[in-house]
């Protein structure tokens, strides 16, 4: 018998005799996965090699839309037989899984090919598009404890989002919190009852707020007449003649039915609360007001604040400065008001330039006293000179 392997087209041609004898021929070829057979007649054969083909692949990425700063993990799935050595590109890695984290927004490119027994496959290709990633969603904050005793105490917040793109910076609001923080916890000390409000953020914008409770209890007491002391109202113990009243949202009270009348060294707390839910048009700007009640014109000095007699950052004189902090973030009240009829302006759903941005669900308090702090030659004074300067105070819902 004769053959002959042709090196180059992996043909391998046979002629046998005519008288030959039954038998087995083996050939070995790694770089041939089969051989086909030709009769080309006369005894002859050609045996032609069918090559080994390379492993193909298919990319698969955990997600399809990655979002800048978070990983995407790249897997490729090969068909033929292994073990397969694998080769990337777009991503750093030699084995079936490629891990990749994009800063940036766009398009990137990814190639992956296999290897299996000397034999390289077609590449793979997948391109993926980075982009911003959504907005957080579903947030909310807690707080540990939820309640503590007269005086105070620390207390721990946390905010969570269960949905969206990750938060990288928080805003917060209430008490002495930091504002903004990449941290998702901080720890405060507190000395009154605070709502705490946090708004988790990324680079595309703010999910939505979410407010906490702490209440600390009081020693009781304290106040004049008309309610003054506990309640929420511990810090009006060091004030004497003290008249507290409920404003409904959108409506109106006065002094003269909450006990002790409106005198003339007197504080007047008008508490009210904005609506769970409450939801107005961008920028649109509310009131709340307090003017004289059948008696004499008189000049009063108030502050807006989540706090009772809430009187800090004051200084008196004809050149005040009213501290103040309309984002609820330092230790003054919302907002300050003066006159014969002073006024506060305020937003519910979007801020405004120099007016603060009040909470829906939140109890706030508008300090009322009968003061004049341009009087007496910019030194102050009382300013109700009778007996009683009894007040109506009026809520004007954003319009």
């Amino acid at each position: 018998m004769r053959y002959v392997i042709a090196a180059f087209s992996l043909v391998l041609a046979l002629a046998a005799p005519a008288a030959f004898a039954a038998g087995t021929v083996t050939f070995n070829n790694t770089g041939c996965a089969d051989f086909t057979v030709t009769n080309n007649g006369g005894g002859n054969f050609t045996l032609t090699c069918v090559p080994v083909v390379g492993p193909v692949c298919v990319i698969t990425p955990s997600t399809s839309s990655p979002a800048i700063n978070s990983n995407v993990t790249l897997t490729a799935a090969c068909t033929g037989a292994g073990p397969y050595t694998y080769a990337w590109t777009g991503c750093s890695s030699s084995t079936q899984t490629c891990t990749d984290n994009q800063s940036t927004a766009g398009a990137r490119a990814y190639s992956v090919t296999a290897s299996a027994s000397g034999n390289t496959g077609p590449a793979a290709n997948l391109t993926l598009n980075w982009a911003q990633p959504a907005a957080p969603t579903g947030c909310s904050v807690s707080a540990n404890p939820t309640s503590l005793p007269a005086g105070g105490g620390n207390v721990t917040l946390i905010a969570t989002c269960s949905g969206g793109g990750p938060a990288v910076l928080y805003y917060w609001s209430g008490a002495t919190t930091t504002s903004p923080t990449t941290a998702s916890s901080q720890s405060v000390n507190i000395t009154s009852t605070t709502t705490f409000w946090s708004t988790p953020a990324n680079f595309t914008g703010g999910g939505n707020s979410s407010s906490v409770t702490v209440s600390v209890g009081t020693a009781g007491g304290g106040g004049g007449g008309g309610g003054g002391g506990g309640g929420g109202l511990a810090g009006c113990s060091q004030y004497n003649n003290v008249v507290t009243m409920d404003v409904p949202w959108g409506g109106i009270n006065n002094t003269t039915g909450n006990g002790t009348p409106f005198q003339n060294n007197g504080i007047v707390v008008a508490r009210f609360t904005v609506p769970a839910g409450a939801a107005y048009t961008f920028g649109s700007v509310g009131k709340i007001q307090v003017a004289e009640y059948g008696d004499p014109p008189t000049y009063r000095q108030a502050s807006l604040s989540t706090q009772a007699c809430d009187f800090r950052g004051v200084m008196t004189g004809q050149f005040d400065t009213y501290h103040r902090d309309v984002t609820g973030q330092q230790a003054y009240p919302l907002q300050w008001a003066v006159g014969n009829t002073a006024v506060a302006e305020f937003t519910v759903t979007g801020s405004t330039l120099f007016r603060p941005q009040l909470q829906p669900g939140v109890t706030y308090y508008y300090n009322i006293r009968n003061w004049n702090p341009f009087g007496n030659g910019g030194s102050g004074s009382v300013s109700c000179g009778t007996a009683t300067c009894n007040a109506i105070v009026s809520i004007n819902t954003p319009q």
